[in-house]
């Protein structure tokens, strides 16, 4: 999921960013946060490539299921790291996104 905000950069200025954050539910129920990036700007396919690359370099191997949100290009890193893995869209998101489609938003 992902966290939208302002940050004070490394200069002292106030710059909008997007903290994303992943969870993990291991077969036993118990959830651990295997990371959180920052990024200014919008996601895209390269910056779903690193964040997938940083947590195999920590020992991720194995994905049954990622729920996510329909994220650019993070559908096709999915399918290319662990294409024996299932992806579901959050119904959550879903429901959001509907939300304000049909609401005119």
């Amino acid at each position: 999921d992902a966290y939208h905000g302002k940050l004070r950069d490394e200069n002292g200025k106030i710059a909008e960013v997007s903290i994303y954050v992943a969870l993990g539910i291991d077969m036993e129920g118990y959830k651990q946060i295997l990371g959180y990036w920052i990024k200014q700007g919008k996601e895209n396919k390269n910056f779903w490539i690193e964040i997938f690359q940083d947590m195999i370099s920590r020992g991720m191997s194995k994905v049954g299921i990622f729920v996510t949100d329909d994220f650019s290009g993070l559908t096709k890193v999915i399918e290319k790291f662990f294409p024996q893995s299932d992806h579901q869209l959050c119904w959550v998101h879903m429901k959001r996104n509907l939300r304000r489609e049909f609401s005119g938003d």
